[in-house]
């Protein structure tokens, strides 16, 4: 019988740690502000390491470059297409950055 009651208390609470883990879900406006030159260095070193996971995982998906690009190549182009998608900053960061790379190399279809 416990362990019924502790299989429905975890399931019961599994959808509401899904929701709290999507509610932190970091927003463009948070990833611009790591592109201004007074960024600190955390913020710059988890930018990179973002946009890296990110590219990573895209790779031959989202994201198809012809040549060889380099982390600092990645990270310019996702800073740039927050700078001039200014009111698109309010989305999630993740989505943003999908969409700099499908953009800037896209892969055929």
């Amino acid at each position: 019988m416990k362990l019924v009651f502790g299989l429905v208390v975890a399931l019961c609470a599994s959808p509401a740690l899904a929701q709290s883990k999507l509610s932190d879900t970091k927003k463009g406006s948070e990833f611009h502000t790591s592109c201004q030159p007074t960024a600190s260095e955390a913020q710059k070193s988890y930018l990179s390491g973002f946009v890296m996971g990110v590219a990573d995982a895209s790779v031959g998906k989202h994201l198809c470059p012809k040549d060889p690009i380099s982390s600092q190549q990645l990270v310019d182009t996702y800073c740039k297409y927050l700078d001039t998608h200014p009111k698109n900053r309010n989305r999630p960061g993740g989505l943003l950055l999908g969409l700099a790379l499908s953009e800037t190399w896209p892969c055929k279809q």
